[in-house]
């Protein structure tokens, strides 16, 4: 084995080593018998987190979309399961930093001609969005409302969901 000369060279902190080589470690490249093959034919299977059992009852479409610099969000499939086409009125409320999103012949808002929904700069404001936010959008047909849920409800859900099912490990 050799030593390491401690000597800086042009004070740019480079050490100079000296010794042997040491030959590379590689794995034979798959020139295994045919025996040796055939004895390991089991398939190793990765463990899966386990999730809370159940039946998955809700008839919720969900969507993600990102929130442009005019506030408009789209997902057509949102969309297409509620029924909703371009120009349908809309009511829109705020409950706990959730933006709710409901079919109203007397509503305020309507889908714009391209079948987006837009949201109120007033309505961003409340939920904290801005222009390139994602969002997850959950159309619940059988109630004719669609909730849009910004980063920071959906940052605490995780959080609730981990603390619940995992014991607040990371």
């Amino acid at each position: 084995m050799g030593a390491c000369v401690g000597t800086l060279r042009d004070g740019c902190g480079v050490v100079l080593v000296r010794g042997a080589l040491i030959a590379p470690v590689i794995p034979p490249s798959g020139g295994a018998s045919a025996n040796s093959r055939a004895s390991s034919t089991v398939a190793r299977v990765l463990p899966l987190a386990r999730l809370a059992p159940g039946d998955r009852q809700a008839t919720a479409v969900y969507g993600l979309a990102t929130v442009d610099d005019r506030g408009r969000i789209a997902d057509r499939t949102v969309i297409a399961s509620m029924g909703w086409s371009a120009g349908a009125r809309l009511s829109i409320s705020e409950d706990a930093g959730l933006v709710i999103l409901t079919a109203d012949p007397r509503g305020v808002f309507a889908l714009t001609r391209q079948g987006h929904i837009r949201l109120p700069v007033g309505v961003r404001r409340w939920c904290a969005l801005a222009a390139g936010d994602r969002v997850l959008l959950v159309a619940e047909p059988d109630r004719d409302t669609v909730v849009v849920y910004p980063p920071a409800a959906l940052d605490a859900m995780v959080r609730q969901f981990r603390d619940v099912v995992a014991g607040g490990a990371s």
